[in-house]
């Protein structure tokens, strides 16, 4: 493709960080969250990366679960959302599992599965405290009961999560023989602060620990970086105006054009933040539908010049979490706002 803009997926990071969360697991199973074009860095690259060594991929919707299946024929995928009822038999005949949070769906699903002479995986959603999705309080030729889960809404507080805990294990006693289904409370932060103290789980859905973002955890590593290139620079004097409205350079100095701005995700927020030219940082000045404007005074950079716009690098002013952190935000917000149509997508063995 013809972009300047270039998004760069670590696989390195990411097998160091699948090692780490398997680690931690133990002997549960891992279900990857890969919803959201994998959180911004790409369904492909990522399930490909993944598919022999993960038990699940886990998904929001039917799309992305069948673009899921197109680059893993035999991995197990879970619609962890509702589904798109009009490729429900699609659905059913990929081997797609669905999330079933409601008895009607049981009802629609179980008439879709018999019209196709097919057997139709679920996982029950149990609300134990979200409010968002689930079951508040099978016909076995039709229907596999192949998980009960439920969904942890402030995994960093200890104390919360431990009641939904306890009020999953009360939903769990009413199900026979679940020694044979899979289990599934902790998302990434629930893993890291070890809510299953009972270890009755048997399986975890893990998203933004494996893209080594949002968990304190020093071993983990982001995944994604994302990089252009200076198109055009421009001498300009103190108080001359840069870009659109009425913002100013506050002194005689240069300006780098670097094509990227809000209609490829990278937000107008950003203004006054930092991207690094020859590993310096440079303050963004503006941003534009597709341009930013960036101080390179005294740096001597040259018009092809590599921007990096968000580094991988936690020592960096910009590495995905401390950008979010300046814009009261979560990193989540930061990568997958990321338009993958306006990028070319690059998966390196190491860095």
């Amino acid at each position: 493709m013809d972009f300047f803009n270039t998004l760069v997926i670590n696989k390195e990071n990411l097998l160091n960080n699948f090692k780490i969360i398997k680690n931690k697991a133990k002997n549960k199973k891992i279900c990857a969250m890969v919803k959201a074009n994998a959180y911004g860095h790409g369904i492909k690259n990522i399930v490909l990366t993944l598919r022999n060594l993960v038990d699940f991929f886990g998904v929001a919707n039917t799309e992305e679960a069948l673009e899921v299946r197109q680059y893993s024929y035999k991995s197990k995928i879970l619609i962890c959302g509702d589904y798109n009822k009009e490729k429900l038999a699609n659905i059913i005949l990929s081997d797609i599992s669905l999330t079933v949070f409601s008895l009607k769906q049981i009802y629609d699903i179980l008439k879709v599965a018999k019209e196709n002479k097919s057997k139709a995986k679920i996982h029950l959603k149990l609300n134990t405290g979200m409010n968002r999705l689930g079951f508040k309080d099978e016909n076995k030729d039709y229907l596999i009961l192949e998980g009960v889960y439920s969904h942890l809404f402030c995994a960093e507080c200890k104390e919360l999560s431990q009641k939904q805990y306890l009020k999953f294990i009360k939903f769990l006693n009413l199900f026979k023989n679940l020694f044979c289904i899979n289990i599934h409370l902790e998302n990434s932060r629930g893993l890291f602060n070890n809510v299953d103290s009972l270890n009755i789980c048997n399986m975890v859905r893990v998203g933004i620990s494996l893209y080594g973002l949002s968990i304190e955890n020093e071993k983990l590593k982001p995944v994604l970086s994302l990089t252009s290139k200076i198109i055009s620079k421009q001498k300009v004097n103190k108080e001359n105006f840069v870009g659109y409205g009425k913002e100013v350079l506050e002194h005689d100095g240069e300006v780098g054009i670097v094509p990227i701005g809000y209609a490829d995700g990278f937000l107008r927020d950003y203004k006054n933040s930092y991207v690094y030219v020859n590993d310096k940082p440079c303050k963004i000045l503006n941003v534009c539908m597709d341009m930013i404007l960036i101080d390179i005074t005294n740096l001597n950079a040259k018009v092809g010049e590599t921007v990096v716009l968000i580094s991988s690098d936690i020592s960096k002013l910009n590495n995905a979490n401390i950008l979010a952190k300046n814009l009261n935000t979560i990193s989540y917000e930061i990568v997958t706002n990321i338009k993958h149509n306006r990028v070319n997508k690059i998966l390196k063995e190491n860095q």
